[in-house]
């Protein structure tokens, strides 16, 4: 597997959009496109039109982070052919005066065959979790549990790990950001200090825990986009956050919210969202479907828990709640297509 870099420079943006011409080559599996804006500034991909004239539209919105990728395709139910692509592009704004200079690049993943087993490279940085640093880390045995769990669950798709860096935020920035605030920003600020990194790797953060509206949320992990920015270090969303303060009490829960965010950032969605109104694209994954409750005279979608979703795919890996109790190391021979056709797995 290789992949190429097809750069459009700057391009405006605005209400009208804008449209790429992404040229597949002949060994093309993959594309995904990546803009670079500016925070705050919302912008998604419209549509994609194939060498042949279909018309597709895919999932993919970075909202109010600056930052836009997608991966086509991004399901087994799409195929992809050499050639010149059309890719539309819009920004999201209130006002129809309003455009935008974002950096665009598309990452074409080739292999003369369909892959089968890859590997990812990875960064880790400690931000303030007690007993773990960058060197203490890779000789902490709980913490190498960590790590052989979270890969175990990648191998289950044919993905292993490559070379792991270690990496300590500064004292100061530790004391500040161990404790995340999202209402702050400052997890955006956390994602932005990969920015010194030149290699092709996931990005990981430990930190204690994360907050909002002056509340821990109990959150364990959150994605920096689906997908996220492959090949793009330094913006608000190049990375991934992990909370690891009680990891030694809750190792095999941590590292199947470690997989399961990373999962997020190669492309992966949730099976079934909370309320059952939205699913993955991938057909072989199980959708559970969804409930209508009736509280005083009002209709409501009824949460899709692990208890009213058995047998609908609560041990994947990628449902989109767990509890530490119910096991999800599962992926799908469709996850798995997606994983390969992400630029970052080699």
């Amino acid at each position: 597997m290789s992949v190429s870099v097809q750069n459009f420079g700057s391009k405006t943006v605005n209400f009208q959009g804008v449209t790429l011409d992404v040229k597949v080559p002949k060994d093309g599996i993959s594309f995904t496109v990546i803009g670079k804006g500016n925070p705050g500034e919302d912008y998604y991909i419209d549509s994609v039109v194939s060498p042949t004239g279909n018309t597709v539209r895919v999932r993919g919105t970075q909202s109010s982070k600056g930052v836009l990728s997608v991966q086509f395709p991004n399901t087994p139910k799409r195929s992809i052919q050499p050639g010149t692509y059309k890719v539309t592009l819009y920004m999201f704004s209130g006002q129809r005066s309003n455009s935008t200079d974002v950096q665009f690049q598309v990452l074409h993943k080739q292999s003369p065959q369909p892959p089968t087993k890859g590997t990812l490279d990875l960064n880790l940085y400690f931000v303030g979790v007690p007993g773990l640093t960058a060197s203490s880390a890779p000789n902490h045995q709980k913490f190498k549990s960590l790590m052989a769990k979270v890969e175990g669950i990648y191998k289950n798709a044919g993905v292993s790990f490559g070379k792991i860096t270690y990496h300590d935020v500064s004292k100061d920035d530790a004391d500040e950001l161990s404790v995340c605030d999202l209402d702050k920003g400052e997890m955006e600020r956390l994602f932005k200090m990969s920015k010194s990194q030149s290699n092709k790797a996931l990005n990981f953060f430990f930190i204690r825990e994360i907050r909002e509206k002056g509340q821990n949320t109990g959150t364990v992990g959150i994605a920096g986009g689906i997908p996220g920015p492959a090949y793009i270090h330094g913006t608000a969303g190049s990375g991934v956050l992990v909370t690891a303060e009680a990891f030694e009490q809750q190792v095999q829960f941590v590292a199947e919210t470690m997989a399961h965010e990373g999962g997020h950032y190669l492309g992966l969605y949730h099976l079934t969202e909370s309320t059952g109104q939205m699913h993955d694209p991938l057909p072989d994954t199980p959708e559970c479907p969804r409930e209508v409750g009736n509280r005083d005279g009002k209709k409501y979608l009824i949460k899709r828990s692990l208890s009213k979703c058995k047998g609908y795919g609560i041990d994947n890996n990628m449902f989109w709640t767990g509890d530490g109790k119910q096991a999800q190391e599962k992926l799908s021979p469709h996850q798995k297509f997606v994983l390969m056709r992400n630029p970052l797995i080699k």
